[in-house]
């Protein structure tokens, strides 16, 4: 991992290179009406990784008090073999970028598994872009959706456009 300050934008980038897993637990979110939303534990896999965060002080107090907010947002842009968990959703990716304070994301070569209400299987959507809008709305181009788990199903349904929800 390589840290180095930018000057001129008041960030600081860490670049990581050779493969990385990050695992983070007991994430939370205090939702607009107050009531707080547990995330679980939210895992991250790839082979390379661009990080843009921005601090207050030093290099060496670049973690404490670290807060993605929408006036200083974390960003991420990761590369090869990306595997990203977060709760019983997981999305397969070539590369990804993504804003965590504005849940906001770009995810090209994308393969998502997620449950869905009343089925007990993994509905897989696979897509050329897959973008996040927020926490809850994806949006895939180039898309593709079955529930088969097969390498190259015997059904599926295609779009140049799909929205998914998450609703619960």
């Amino acid at each position: 991992i390589e840290f180095r300050p930018d000057p001129t934008t008041g960030q600081h980038i860490a670049e990581v290179r050779g493969g990385f897993k990050l695992v983070v637990s007991g994430i939370q979110f205090i939702q607009p009406d107050g009531t707080v939303l547990d995330l679980g534990t939210v895992s991250l896999e790839a082979d390379n990784a661009i990080v843009w965060m921005h601090s207050q002080g030093p290099m060496a107090n670049l973690f404490e008090g670290l807060t993605s907010t929408p006036e200083r947002p974390i960003e991420l842009y990761l590369d090869g073999n990306i595997v990203f968990n977060q709760g019983n959703r997981v999305i397969y990716a070539d590369r990804m970028y993504y804003n965590v304070s504005s849940e906001y994301g770009m995810v090209l070569s994308a393969e998502m598994l997620t449950p869905v209400p009343q089925y007990q299987g993994l509905l897989r959507l696979k897509a050329d872009v897959l973008q996040q809008e927020d926490r809850r709305n994806f949006r895939a181009f180039g898309a593709a959706l079955t529930s088969s788990r097969l390498g190259l199903p015997r059904y599926w349904l295609q779009s140049r456009e799909v929205q998914f929800s998450d609703l619960r």
